[in-house]
């Protein structure tokens, strides 16, 4: 529910920073909710979709260092099952 409305006014508000930067974060926990539940391939979509998010606005807002923090943590998130299944190739990607 949260991740729909947050798309929608990330979609429809493009100059309104804050509801991409929410999108992000509801990607990045609901991540964190499915690794719990043991359902990693949903979990690493979901980061995946969060550092795409965070990725950009790293890039369009180089001055703010919580985008940069989160990516970092995002990225850390993503790679850290893998690792721990011995899969250091997609760790990488």
């Amino acid at each position: 529910m949260a991740r729909k409305l947050f798309a929608e006014l990330a979609k429809t508000h493009r100059d309104v920073v804050q509801y991409r930067n929410d999108l992000a974060g509801t990607h990045f926990w609901l991540g964190n909710l499915l690794r719990t539940l043991s359902r990693r391939k949903e979990a690493l979509e979901q980061w995946v979709e969060a550092r795409n998010l965070r990725a950009a606005l790293a890039k369009a807002h180089p001055d703010v260092s919580e985008y940069k923090s989160d990516l970092v943590q995002t990225c850390f998130n993503r790679g850290n099952p893998a690792h721990r299944d011995e899969r250091p190739a997609q760790c990488r990607r």
